[in-house]
């Protein structure tokens, strides 16, 4: 008996073993199957899924549930129940793997994913999700609304290159072109139309050939720069994009340049301007050196010869002709804005009204000369004589191009500018204006060169037919006063030149009274007084160095700044007179330590770049005064006099 009790506990034992191990085995079993659904049920609960139900397919009953607002288990139940005869909850114990379906409830769609747990449970896990047709739709619409406000044109293109379709902005910017070249608009859809039929070929023959080559397949490197018509002022980039879809179309994004490149042309323009006015400057300052010693030479010699010398004559046209390239040189300088002016208030009506009749003399019977004032005519701050030198020149290019008469038409106005005015490369910004036009009846000016008038040495006329610098004159005086000049005109119908001068308010007027000076009447030029002459021009340092001390003066003449330090510092100056622009120190640096170190000595500047081009760089403490190159001998000791006097 105990035996046996021994035999059963044992084998006992073997079966609690074995059923343990079964047991073990069978865990093992079930969490390898289920372990994936475990790990995924608590990663979705938490991440991933709105909602969850553990529900026993048999009974109905809800194990647990935690659901998204809005949403009830019965109404699930029903919904699924009333699908296809295909979804069945019995059949939920044949599936063998995670299933999912996507449902609609309260126009919500939510995709259930579920699988069997165990026995008649399964989970049902539910996420909310925008893979509806609705939905689509919905997306469809705003992308369509944006792609339709869009401020660029976009377009979509088969690989043939015919048009799929455009939005309403692709249309907008293509009559835009089309209308700056007076072609009639297109207000319908382009659809199948081949998109480079609508480029010009004339201007956009490179884009084309690349725009085929992207259609084919080629990389082609974008923006492209495209124009719809013959005008260049409106252009487009072109930017390129492929999209693969149920077949491949390319999309296109049309931007528009126009004004980026108007304002590329203006830079271009005003850059090309000034590097002009700085040459012209340049070579009329080299020449103003050269002048201002044949002139001085000739005075020198004239001091020698009596008017019934044989080489009187001789000497008297040496110098005239000087002094005429001594104007050729002002009119250089006029265009590089680099010549010294002496504004003053004026009123223009005054100014044209005594001018007319040298006009009228100037252009010749032939032509007609009609000038129209207008009523209480702003003020303007100018320099009188260069004011007419502007209507001068421009009535005599008037009179060259009516040469068979005509009427010339200069009138005048108030203006008051409220938006900037485009004119040329310049921009007339707000204020107010007083306007002068000179219109003529002539042959007018040919497009293509309307917009290089006012070059230098540029000319339509013969060879030898004038300087060509006229209207450059003409932009240099008008743009140096702070004004603006434009240009129109018409084949066989005429050219109109606008001036804008900017309008002398009252409260200026009462700050700039002044009583004029008295004309300076000194028969006697000479003096005692030490002068130092510093000049790097050999010839005009020599003549200006004789002719101080032909009139009594002490003179010492050096080539550069450093010398003239050395030499103010050891003998006692009363005057120094300095070129503006030399090696390796210029003139205002000069005068700067000149008037640390010796503040009573005066300063004359001599030069032939404007007085205003330096000026800003001399201290207000300063005694300087300035001369204008090309001068002459009198010129030079009138004005030694006059500031050892003052």
């Amino acid at each position: 008996m105990g035996q046996f009790s021994t035999i059963a506990s044992q084998l006992g034992i073997c079966l609690f073993v074995l059923l343990g191990a079964g047991g073990l085995a069978w865990g093992l079993i079930q969490l390898k199957s289920h372990g994936h659904l475990l790990l995924m049920l608590l990663k979705s609960l938490k991440e991933f899924f709105q909602g969850y139900v553990l529900i026993n397919v048999d009974t109905g009953q809800i194990k647990g549930a935690h659901l998204p607002g809005g949403l009830k288990i019965e109404g699930l139940l029903n919904y699924l129940e009333r699908l296809t005869p295909t979804f069945d909850l019995k059949n939920f114990h044949n599936q063998k793997r995670v299933s999912s379906l996507e449902v609609k409830l309260k126009s919500r769609v939510y995709r259930i994913k579920f699988t069997h747990v165990m026995g008649p449970l399964w989970l049902w896990l539910i996420e909310h999700i925008e893979s509806s047709a609705e939905a689509i739709q919905q997306k469809y619409n705003l992308l369509n609304e944006v792609v339709e406000g869009s401020p660029i044109g976009i377009i979509s293109v088969h690989s043939d290159g015919t048009i799929y379709a455009h939005n309403q902005m692709f249309l907008e910017l293509l009559n835009k072109s089309f209308k700056s070249a007076a072609l009639p608009s297109i207000d319908h859809t382009l659809k199948g139309q081949i998109l480079t039929s609508l480029l010009n070929p004339e201007n956009s023959n490179d884009s084309i050939i690349k725009l085929n080559q992207f259609f084919s397949g080629q990389d082609v490197d974008g923006p492209l720069e495209i124009y719809f018509s013959q005008d260049k002022q409106i252009a487009m980039n072109v930017y390129l994009s492929s999209i693969e879809h149920t077949q491949k179309v390319f999309t296109l994004y049309f931007v528009d340049i126009s004004e980026h490149k108007k304002l590329s042309l203006q830079l271009s323009q005003s850059q090309k301007m000034q590097a002009i006015g700085q040459l012209a400057g340049g070579i009329a300052h080299d020449f103003n050196n050269l002048l201002t010693a044949m002139i001085g030479y000739c005075d020198l010699l004239l001091l020698r010869h009596s008017p019934s010398d044989l080489s009187f004559n001789d000497i008297m046209q040496i110098k005239q002709n000087a002094n005429r390239a001594a104007n050729l040189v002002r009119q250089l300088l006029a265009f590089s804005r680099q010549q010294t002016l002496q504004p003053k208030v004026i009123d223009v009506t005054e100014n044209l009204a005594e001018l007319s009749i040298l006009l009228q003399r100037l252009i010749g019977p032939a032509i007609a000369l009609r000038v129209v004032h207008a009523r209480d005519l702003w003020l303007v701050k100018v320099d009188q004589g260069q004011l007419e030198q502007v209507i001068i020149n421009l009535a005599v290019n008037a009179r060259d191009a009516m040469a068979n008469g005509g009427s010339l038409n200069i009138s005048t106005s108030n203006l008051h500018v409220t938006k900037p005015i485009l004119i040329g490369s310049e921009t007339v910004p707000k204020g107010d204006y007083v306007v002068i036009k000179v219109a003529d009846t002539g042959g007018g000016i040919a497009p293509e060169n309307l917009s290089r008038v006012f070059d230098p040495f540029f000319s339509t006329k013969a060879i030898g037919a004038g300087t060509g610098l006229g209207l450059s004159t003409v932009y240099g005086i008008v743009n140096q006063t702070g004004g603006f000049v434009a240009v129109e005109s018409q084949l066989k119908k005429g050219t109109t030149f606008t001036i804008y001068l900017p309008k002398y308010s009252d409260a200026d007027l009462l700050k700039n009274i002044h009583v004029p000076e008295p004309m300076n009447m000194i028969a006697d030029l000479s003096g005692t007084a030490n002068i130092l002459l510093v000049e790097d021009e050999d010839a005009v340092r020599l003549f200006s160095t004789r002719a101080l001390k032909d009139k009594g003066y002490v003179v010492y003449d050096v080539s550069n700044g450093p010398d003239a330090l050395k030499i103010i510092d050891e003998k006692p100056i009363d005057l120094v007179v300095t070129d503006v622009v030399m090696a390796p120190m210029d003139g205002p640096t000069l005068a700067k330590h000149i008037s640390q170190k010796h503040p009573q000595v005066k300063i004359i500047f001599i030069s032939g770049y404007a007085e205003d081009s330096f000026r800003s760089q001399i201290k207000e403490n300063t005694k300087a005064h300035f001369l204008s190159k090309p001068f002459n001998l009198k010129d030079l000791a009138r004005k030694v006099k006059d500031v050892l006097e003052s």
